[in-house]
């Protein structure tokens, strides 16, 4: 009997231990998120310093993946644990610096970020300010085509800038998952 609860109390111990363990090194979809943002996407577009250099793995023929082909000077590659394309560089004429992570697609859906919406648009927001006095503009970028509430496009602009100038961050969202991120900087300005 003796050796039973010793048994049962050591495999308790180990069932929290690991517990705890796997809660302290979880990293979730938020911080990811944030992490590409603000480690990777905004030093590329500020500094053109090539972002996603200690993760990832490059684009293989059978990634079936298609990267904007108006970009020159940058690259691209499968990050975070393979459910994102990376793809970055300049646009020639407007004159932009862009870092895009765009969901991979998996089945009928697209990978995306999974996020708590509570607080997201001023974690965004307050993530973004390097590139300048960017603010949420839904009116502006959230297109209601009357099918799907679900959907919708958020962007961050500069002031009174039109949709097209000035730096911006846009992303795709459905419900609470953020499936596509678009950093640019208008090098113009």
């Amino acid at each position: 009997m003796s050796k039973l609860a010793g048994f049962l109390v050591g495999a308790g111990v180990a069932a929290v231990a690991v517990w705890g363990f796997k809660t302290w090194r979880h990293v979730s979809d938020e911080d990811l998120l944030m992490a590409a943002l603000t480690d990777h996407c905004l030093p590329y577009v500020l500094t053109a310093e090539a972002p996603f250099a200690d993760m990832g793995r490059p684009i293989g023929v059978y990634d079936n993946v298609e990267v904007d082909d108006r970009l020159t000077g940058g690259g691209a590659k499968i990050v975070i644990d393979a459910r994102f394309v990376a793809s970055w560089g300049e646009i020639i004429e407007p004159p932009l610096r862009i870092c895009r992570l765009d969901g991979r697609p998996l089945g009928a859906y697209t990978q995306a970020f999974e996020i708590e919406p509570d607080d997201f648009h001023d974690q965004i927001t307050t993530a973004v300010q390097p590139l300048g006095d960017l603010q949420l503009d839904q009116d502006r970028t959230d297109i209601d085509d009357g099918v799907d509430d679900l959907y919708q496009t958020l962007g961050w602009f500069e002031g009174d800038m039109p949709l097209a100038q000035g730096n911006r961050v846009v992303m795709s969202v459905v419900q609470s998952q953020v499936s596509n991120v678009i950093v640019i900087r208008d090098l113009a300005n």
